[in-house]
């Protein structure tokens, strides 16, 4: 009986060494942002504000083109309501939603964990983001139909050229006089927010059928329409 117990003594002291050297080796971590987008109009200005959560972790590098750290985001699209039943989204970017931080609080990662110690300890850091790093910005000729919706700024992809032609529609969709006025990002301990729903009442239904906006469920998008392009993952990511 001894020897047992001293087996299972010996066994969890190499377990506890085994995950203590892991988690200093491959460490992992988070961090939240407060992304607040602010419109000029002539009723004045507009805002709206979304949290979301930045999760790294690192592991072996297997292969010399594989990355050792991975970045995965949970959180929703920034909703700005313009009045009048229109509404203005900063939608998700599963790999620039992450990016935007580096983007605005630039840190070399020459070290897994002073790269995401740094980033934890950034908490009541603001910047105003460069307008180079804007998100997309989109909305909905009618909020009930996730086919309506219509790109406000951002990148329209063109058949012709072949390139990706800027497009700032604000006055176009929402009226003379307004302008977007700047998008700040804020590193913050508060929660993550999920209240996209409460404006867009298909979503729910749009991931669990795993479709795109247009209704479609097909792994190919066969066009260059908005609606067939963007899906949930666009509005909400990790719910």
């Amino acid at each position: 009986m001894k020897k047992v117990i001293i087996v299972l003594g010996v066994l969890v002291v190499l377990v506890g060494g085994a995950v203590t050297w892991w988690k200093q080796e491959f460490p992992s971590g988070s961090w939240r942002y407060k992304i607040t987008v602010e419109v000029e109009t002539p009723e004045g200005l507009k805002a709206g504000s979304a949290v979301r959560e930045v999760h790294v972790r690192t592991e072996p590098q297997i292969f010399p083109e594989q990355s050792p750290i991975h970045h995965s985001v949970k959180g929703e699209a920034v909703v700005v309501d313009m009045g009048h039943g229109k509404y203005l989204f900063a939608i998700m970017d599963v790999d620039g939603s992450y990016r935007i931080v580096q983007t605005t609080f630039p840190y070399p990662i020459e070290n897994h964990r002073k790269y995401i110690e740094h980033y934890e300890s950034l908490i009541g850091q603001k910047k105003i983001l460069d307008q180079k790093d804007y998100p997309t910005f989109v909305t909905f000729k009618d909020i009930t139909d996730p086919k309506s919706v219509e790109l406000v700024y951002g990148g329209k992809f063109d058949q012709t050229t072949q390139k990706f032609i800027p497009v700032n529609d604000f006055e176009k969709l929402f009226g003379t006089g307004v302008h977007l006025k700047s998008v700040t990002i804020e590193i913050t301990d508060e929660p993550v927010t999920w209240n996209i729903e409460k404006v867009l009442g298909w979503l729910s239904n749009l991931e669990t059928k795993k479709a795109r906006l247009n209704g479609s469920t097909s792994i190919a998008i066969s066009t260059n329409e908005l609606s067939d392009n963007l899906g949930g993952g666009s509005f909400r990511v990790g719910r």
